[in-house]
């Protein structure tokens, strides 16, 4: 712990003092992308406990056969030695005065400044600007200002590509070759397995007090590494200025034509970009400001950290998703860390693209596609386990890799051996969130269902039929699962699990009712050759019965057959630790599965996705039960705590559930962020406050539009737009009342529903408590 992060105001965050040891929470937290690129923030200069990380998504690569395909760490475009005096900067040694790194999350700019004094006594003000480009997604530029404040001072600068990177010792690429072409600095390499193409470029630009210096440059060339250094007297208080303008090109970019190699067109390109860093970044800026002008959200609070929180979430919600690429999705740690190897999970369908499907709906589709094209890989999946139709693998990484989940994780504590990873083999709810969220997009857009949607519902509903096995009285049970709370392994019927399996059928029964012969008949092959009377037929006896639990006599809806006969156990320490995971200090998963603790919302979460099949009174009686169970071990969790709390009315519950997900990542855990920002979180902490405090809600059953705010004391306000059926639509919510306006072109009115009445657009609502 430390306290050492300084929260500016709603878009700043600053670190006030360098410590080597916390390194990557900063490189995370701090890190910029725009969705096809992703920088960690590591600084200029080299430190041990650094973690260099520049990412292209889609670029994934497998480095031996036991180990699953990742994203490669590309070349170190970052890194500078910077030599004062024959002393190489190293904060670690000397005096360093009026440290400061900040991050705006409203333009996108790093910036960092310190005094450094040398051993020798020599102070030195160096002042580092970065910032990646959201407009042409492949450049990233620098400018770093170093003023001598003792009297003329002799500089040497040696940067340029370090292509001497690994992930966590995995070398991902073959160089090809590196050289020097007019001032451009380039290396090509390409990917030892998936033979993707790669071209880093950088040239430099040197300055004395604004002018050009007309400098000499020494050319260093190694194995995976090219340089150039420059060595410059500089006076008492004049500034020597480095602008560095990078840029990275790949074999699966849509930038360039089929007979241009990635190299001419990174050369070309790179030779094209003349702008000053002040220009670069004044158009980045612009275009930032235009992003989120596309659906504000604005909270007046008490506490600064509740509008820089919900900044924070949508800066990364941006930088880590691609706005035009259908072949990619978001990793669990976006592009901001090697955790989970940059594959994607259920997180983005449940937590994620909500946020992109109401704000951004263009690039929700975008994801939404990236899963329509990795249906080969899920009928392989299905075929492989034995099953009919299509099983969505539960990690994902290139639209053709399939399942690319580890076979091992951690060690067990109390066996020493390494524990088997059985998500990627048994957590098939995946498949059916998958389903929901490509169906709660078509729905809250007005898109029309395409064909390739209505084959990946009716393929995934034919699995669930094969993945269920029916019993000697005609029903189906789903055996052998692992539900959202991995802390049960091997479980028979969850809940979730069968609830969102039904749903994926019961849609699949309405789009075979509608579907025309000549569709289904392109499609059947890839339903086991079924005719459409027998698959209807097949799904019809599965959805009537299939096992399907009841709330019980005390109201509490069982999370499977098995957990509420499991023993108790105190819980209160691992809740309340300021760490997570803390539980296996004691035991390990095999004892946790029997007892009755969560590692985060399962039932909780059925609830909240279909919040109009329960009552309020079995929610409450839920939520009492299995939040007193609930560790919160997983960043997903306290989001639908939070929103679940506001549904109920309990603010102050909800608003503290709200102030806990700040400690994900801008908390004071110094280590939390390390392998990268939990992506999900991101997208839960919006929904905490527009589904949540917002009471914004759309019923998929009915297909009715909700609005039921219901803010904090903390709050005096909170005003959020989003786009429903091609409307933008903006509410605000004050202590007493709301208001719903159209504020698209159209001004065509859109009704809601609040406390069971329906409303128009445009009129003013009392909030009833």
């Amino acid at each position: 712990m430390n306290n050492n992060i300084n929260y500016v105001n709603h878009w700043i965050i600053e670190e006030t003092t360098f410590n080597p040891q916390w390194l990557g929470k900063y490189e995370a937290i701090m890190a910029q992308g725009n969705g096809y690129l992703g920088l960690r923030a590591s600084t200029e200069e080299s430190y041990t406990n650094e973690t260099r990380n520049l990412f292209v998504a889609g670029t994934f690569n497998q480095f031996s056969k036991n180990e699953v395909t990742e994203l490669p760490n590309i070349p170190d475009i970052i890194n500078m030695e910077l030599v004062i005096d024959g002393e190489t900067l190293d904060l670690n040694r000397g005096t360093v005065l009026d440290y400061s790194r900040q991050i705006d999350y409203q333009t996108g700019e790093l910036t960092r400044q310190f005094i450094w004094e040398t051993t020798q006594k020599k102070q030195i003000r160096f002042e580092f600007r970065r910032n990646v480009s959201n407009i042409d997604l492949h450049f990233i530029k620098q400018e770093v200002r170093v003023t001598p404040l003792s009297g003329k001072t002799k500089i040497d600068v040696t940067s340029g590509i370090n292509g001497r990177v690994t992930n966590s010792g995995s070398q991902h690429f073959i160089e090809w070759d590196k050289r020097k072409k007019e001032d451009i600095l380039q290396m090509n390499l390409q990917t030892t397995e998936s033979d993707v193409k790669a071209t880093v470029s950088t040239k430099h630009a040197f300055y004395l007090n604004d002018k050009p210096v007309l400098d000499k440059r020494d050319l260093q060339i190694f194995r995976r590494q090219i340089f150039e250094t420059v060595t410059q007297l500089v006076d008492k208080n004049d500034t020597f200025i480095i602008e560095k303008t990078s840029s990275v090109f790949t074999s699966r970019d849509f930038d360039y034509l089929e007979d241009q190699s990635v190299e001419e067109v990174a050369t070309k390109a790179t030779q094209e970009v003349n702008q000053t860093y002040a220009e670069f970044n004044q158009l980045i800026k612009e275009k930032w400001q235009a992003t989120y002008q596309e659906a504000e959200v604005i909270i007046e609070s008490k506490n600064v950290m509740d509008q820089l929180l919900l900044n924070f979430s949508r800066y990364h919600l941006m930088i880590m998703t691609h706005p035009y690429d259908n072949r990619v999705n978001i990793g669990a740690k976006g592009l901001s860390g090697e955790g989970y190897k940059g594959h994607t999970f259920w997180d983005t369908e449940i937590f994620i693209l909500p946020y992109f499907t109401f704000c951004y709906p263009k690039i929700a589709k975008n994801l939404i596609e990236y899963r329509y094209q990795i249906l080969p890989g899920a009928r392989k999946k299905a075929s492989d386990n034995g099953y009919l139709g299509a099983q969505i693998p539960w990690e994902s990484a290139w639209i053709s890799d399939g399942e690319v989940t580890p076979l091992y994780g951690d060690v067990d504590i109390i066996t020493g051996t390494q524990t088997k990873i059985l998500t990627g083999l048994i957590e098939d709810h995946v498949s059916s969130d998958v389903v929901y969220g490509i169906t709660q997009y078509l729905k809250v857009t007005g898109e029309k269902e395409s064909s390739i949607y209505r084959q990946l519902v009716l393929e995934i509903a034919l699995f669930w039929t094969s993945r269920a096995e029916k019993n000697s009285l005609g029903i189906y049970e789903i055996k052998d699962v692992i539900g959202p709370d991995e802390y049960k392994e091997h479980v028979d019927n969850n809940t979730y699990t069968n609830t969102m399996a039904k749903f994926t059928v019961d849609l699949a029964i309405d789009i075979l009712q509608v579907i025309s012969e000549e569709e289904f008949k392109q499609i059947r092959g890839c339903l086991n050759n079924l005719n459409q009377t027998e698959l209807l037929e097949r799904l019809v006896d599965f959805s009537e019965n299939l096992v399907i639990p009841t709330v019980n006599k005390k109201g509490i809806l069982p999370q499977d057959d098995t957990y509420l006969d499991k023993k108790e156990l105190d819980i209160t320490s691992y809740k309340n630790h300021p760490l997570v995971n803390q539980i296996f200090k004691e035991y390990n998963l095999d004892q946790i599965n029997e007892r009755q603790v969560s590692k985060q919302a399962d039932v909780l979460l059925l609830m909240t996705l279909f919040f109009e099949k329960f009552t309020p009174e079995e929610i409450i009686k839920n939520f009492d039960y299995y939040e007193t169970r609930t560790v919160h071990d997983s960043s997903l969790s306290l989001s639908t705590h939070s929103i679940l709390a506001s549904l109920l009315g309990n603010t102050e519950l909800a608003y503290d559930f709200f102030e806990k997900l700040i400690t994900i990542d801008l908390g004071k855990n110094m280590h939390s962020s390390d392998q990268g920002i939990h992506s999900a979180s991101m997208g839960g902490v919006w929904q905490s406050v527009v589904f949540g405090f917002g009471g914004l809600k759309y019923d998929m059953n009915h297909e009715n539009l909700y609005i039921q705010p219901i803010l904090p004391k903390e709050w005096e306000s909170l005003t959020y737009q989003f786009y429903y059926q091609g409307q933008k639509i903006e509410v605000f919510v004050g202590k007493d009342t709301f208001e719903v306006k159209n504020v698209s072109a159209s001004k065509e009115n859109v009704s809601f529903y609040y406390q069971g009445v329906q409303y128009n657009s445009g009129e003013k609502i009392k909030i009833i408590r």
